[in-house]
C-alpha cells in the first residue's frame, strides 16, 4: 500500500508533466507512475532499492532529455519533500526518458 504522500505527490507530477507535455493521455508512462508511488513509499518507509549497474547509470544520464527529467525530478522533490537516492534518480531517468521520447 502507497503513502498518502505518495499518492498525492504521483497524482499532482501527473498534472504538471501533463500541462508540460500539452498531453491529457501520456502515452507509455503507466511504468513511471506506479515506480514512482512504490518509490516514494519506499523511501519514506526507509527501504531502499538497489543501485542497477555503474554502466547503466552512465548511460542514463546521457539523455537529450536530462533538462526536462532534472524539472520533473525537482518537482517531485518539492512535493514530496524527500531526496531520491541516487538508485531512484537512475529509474527515474529510464522511465521518464522513455515518456518524453513517446509524447513529443
Amino acid at each position: 500500500m502507497i503513502t498518502k504522500n505518495a499518492f498525492n505527490t504521483t497524482l499532482n507530477t501527473f498534472v504538471f508533466l501533463s500541462k508540460k507535455l500539452k498531453k491529457e493521455v501520456i502515452k507509455d508512462s503507466e511504468m513511471f507512475w506506479t515506480h514512482m508511488a512504490m518509490a516514494l513509499t519506499r523511501i519514506e518507509r526507509g527501504e531502499s532499492e538497489e543501485s542497477p549497474a555503474i554502466a547503466i547509470i552512465n548511460e542514463v544520464y546521457e539523455t537529450p532529455y536530462k533538462n526536462a527529467i532534472e524539472e520533473v525530478i525537482d518537482f517531485i522533490h518539492s512535493l514530496a519533500g524527500l531526496e531520491l537516492p541516487e538508485g531512484e534518480r537512475v529509474y527515474f531517468y529510464l522511465h521518464l526518458h522513455k515518456v518524453i521520447e513517446s509524447n513529443e
